[in-house]
């Protein structure tokens, strides 16, 4: 059963709840920091960044796991082309 159309509503808050261009001007790089706040412009600089400023790097944890889990059914946890 949809909802029913609420006569109140204007024409522009009608448009806002079109969400057929959603994402337009979000550049899709951006990625936050595991453990703070900074945002950063690609997937690699938060690795990177998380590796300098918190001690943490993803790509070794990555490493860690797959070899304690190799011949598990889980060993692809982290997807293989999700971290390069």
């Amino acid at each position: 059963m949809q909802p029913a159309h609420d006569a109140t509503m204007s024409s522009e808050e009608e448009d806002e709840r079109d969400w057929s261009d959603w994402g337009d001007d979000v550049d899709e790089d951006l990625t936050k920091s595991l453990f703070s706040s900074a945002i950063l412009s690609s997937a690699k600089q938060a690795i990177e960044h998380d590796a300098s400023e918190h001690g943490f790097d993803l790509r070794n944890f990555r490493a860690q796991v797959g070899q304690r889990n190799a011949g598990s059914s889980e060993s692809g946890v982290i997807g293989p082309n999700l971290i390069t």
